[in-house]
């Protein structure tokens, strides 16, 4: 990956009874004075005891997206031939692209850190719910792993639709869905994820939402009917009026309601 280096150690062995010296040649692999090196070998030179082997590490630390090929020269004293050895790689960037829906039905991409991605869903109304969909997409010519992580939760919003941590295969996406149902007057402020993509990149996400109780006042909330006449069979019943009225106290918002009550034969 860009930025980022991997190391691999080789042996060079002596099989003789005779120590040698050996001597890699920079010039095989170093492109240009003043570069960033792309391969770094450690140590560059050293002697071999009769019968024994050397570690050589060699560092891999690519500068673009691109195929790489090196033929490293290694020359071994007072022997007639060098040892070759060939260093193949691939340098490639992690092209990922984090977004989530907006109230308007548009999509804001979301920044790495340092900065805090805010994530709102405004004020609802109790036993109501709202739901935000936060997509991962891979636009690069490899997988990449993603982990998400929540550093504190509440219990009135879930999250579901992909794993919590998984791979994003190239040229595909995955989501997972944010659903805030409150079922009390709650605040989801202080509730932050954090998504890690490949290992190196880190997005701090913030939840923010309210969960209140509609503005509505009733004119009672209890109501006796008293002791009420039962009419024979067959007569009319008698009916009994009460008149609940209900007010909006809200001055921003229309409000509707449903009764939930099944009509009965007494009521």
């Amino acid at each position: 990956m860009l930025g980022s280096s991997q190391t691999e150690t080789i042996h060079i062995v002596n099989n003789e009874h005779l120590p040698f010296q050996f001597t890699f040649d920079k010039a095989s692999w170093q492109e240009g004075y003043g570069q960033r090196p792309i391969l770094d070998i450690y140590p560059l030179s050293g002697l071999i005891p009769p019968d024994g082997r050397k570690a050589v590490e060699v560092s891999f630390s690519p500068e673009d997206e691109k195929p790489y090929n090196f033929n490293l020269v290694c020359d071994i004293r007072k022997k007639p031939l060098n040892l070759n050895l060939n260093i193949k790689g691939e340098g490639y960037a992690v092209h990922s692209r984090l977004e989530v829906e907006t109230d308007v039905g548009g999509v804001l991409e979301l920044l790495p850190k340092p900065a805090v991605n805010r994530v709102d869903f405004g004020t609802i109304y109790l036993n109501e719910s709202k739901c935000k969909k936060l997509t991962i997409l891979n636009k690069g010519r490899f997988n990449f792993d993603y982990l998400f992580m929540p550093n504190k939760t509440n219990p009135m919003l879930k999250v579901s639709g992909a794993p919590m941590g998984s791979t994003v295969r190239r040229h595909e996406k995955v989501q997972l869905s944010f659903d805030f149902r409150p079922i009390s007057e709650v605040s989801l402020d202080g509730t932050d994820f954090n998504c890690t993509i490949a290992g190196k990149f880190e997005y701090a996400i913030k939840v923010a939402g309210q969960g209140v109780r509609p503005a509505l006042a009733f004119s009672f909330e209890n109501y006796d009917f008293g002791p009420c006449f039962v009419t024979p069979a067959g007569g009319a019943p008698v009916e009994h009026l009460a008149h609940l009225i209900v007010n909006n106290r809200d001055p921003m918002a229309n409000l509707s309601l449903d009764c939930t009550f099944d009509k009965q034969r007494a009521l």
